[in-house]
């Protein structure tokens, strides 16, 4: 997304550098040529014209003359005008034309007939010394070299989110592993738990919310291992104590069924003594 809003912004900036540099360029020209126009030039104005336009990179001028005329204006001091009489170019040029010839300046991107390529056009009014419209230059500048450049910054763009989507890829795959490792081990030993194994330890020690849980799970363990230790230790006492007793013990349910008997009770009531272990 910023790469996107960054390329938007790019265009937009080397776009504009150029329109407002060949809006310079066409004001200076349309200074120079109206005296052309008016039949006032001199030898020095052609000169300035032709040193302007070898001045730009790929820059073409036309302009109307007051009698409507498209005409071309060539780098040659032996024949500084070519004349345009192109149908596909009047179609496309006309409309800019008329508006320049009310006095409005205009910039667009067309694909130029004449030449066969994507050009910007930038149309400026040539006024006499009342103020009066007498033509309209047209200075077009061909966009291939900021298209290349367009092309450019995609191109490092594609390649910028290709790497960024290995980097993230690698580190996603990292830290989900040192995540879900702890969190498979601590699942393990509530496993091992489970099946009587008290006191067992995760062995994880992270600094993070999954080795608090580890730190937890491992004290419940301990703290498990220790009520059961404590609950045997004292079941085994009372079945020692019933056990060594010399008076006989019998333990009925609600249906007067014998759940438990010591020893003594068996002796005196002369019966076998098949469990003599109280089950608490």
């Amino acid at each position: 997304l910023i790469g996107i809003i960054a390329l938007s912004i790019f265009k937009n900036n080397i776009y504009e550098v150029k329109r407002t540099n060949m809006k310079k360029y066409a004001h200076e020209i349309s200074e120079i040529v109206s005296p052309l126009l008016q039949k006032k030039a001199t030898t020095e104005d052609t000169k300035n014209i032709l040193n302007i336009i070898g001045s730009l990179p790929n820059a073409k001028l036309w302009i109307v003359d007051s009698e409507k005329k498209l005409l071309a204006i060539s780098k040659n001091e032996n024949s500084m005008f070519i004349t345009i009489d192109n149908s596909a170019v009047k179609e496309i040029y006309n409309p800019l034309i008329i508006n320049g010839l009310k006095g409005i300046e205009s910039s667009n991107e067309l694909l130029n007939p004449y030449y066969e390529e994507e050009m910007m056009t930038i149309l400026v009014p040539i006024k006499d010394s009342t103020s009066n419209v007498i033509g309209v230059v047209l200075l077009h500048s061909s966009v291939a070299d900021l298209s290349n450049s367009m092309d450019n910054f995609f191109l490092y763009l594609i390649l910028a989110l290709i790497g960024e989507v290995f980097i993230a890829g690698f580190m996603g795959y990292y830290f989900s592993k040192s995540i879900s490792k702890p969190i498979k081990k601590i699942n393990s030993s509530a496993l091992e738990m489970a099946r009587g194994n008290y006191g067992i330890k995760t062995d994880v020690y992270l600094k993070d919310e999954v080795g608090e849980l580890a730190s937890t799970f491992d004290l419940m363990s301990l703290k498990l291992k220790h009520t059961i230790s404590k609950l045997i230790e004292e079941k085994t006492k009372l079945s020692n104590i019933i056990t060594s007793m010399g008076d006989g013990i019998i333990a009925l349910d609600t249906n007067l069924e014998i759940i438990n008997i010591n020893g003594s009770a068996a002796r005196l009531l002369s019966c076998e003594l098949s469990v003599v272990n109280i089950d608490i």
